[in-house]
């Protein structure tokens, strides 16, 4: 099981509304298969805040394309990658 942790600013929203917003990202990014195993959850450390995510190893290179170039990004540069 592989895991990320990404250090998350004060936001306007809360970070369980980030975490879930995250993880329907990334869900429509992996392979059926994988769906499943992708889970996002706020966590603090005494002042940092951010998200965990926990996937399946086999799906790594899906969930960090999702975070690093989302679909409809707006730049011109977003990628669905190749299941």
């Amino acid at each position: 099981m592989g895991k990320l942790e990404l250090p998350m600013p004060d936001m306007g929203k809360g970070l369980k509304a980030a975490a879930k917003d995250l993880e329907t990202k990334i869900r429509a990014h992996v392979p059926v298969e994988f769906k499943k195993s992708v889970a996002v959850t706020a966590f603090k450390r005494g002042k940092a805040t951010g998200l965990a995510i926990e996937y399946d190893d086999r799906a790594e290179n899906h969930v960090y394309a999702a975070i690093e170039y989302p679909v409809g990004g707006g730049k011109g540069e977003s990628v669905d990658p190749s299941r």
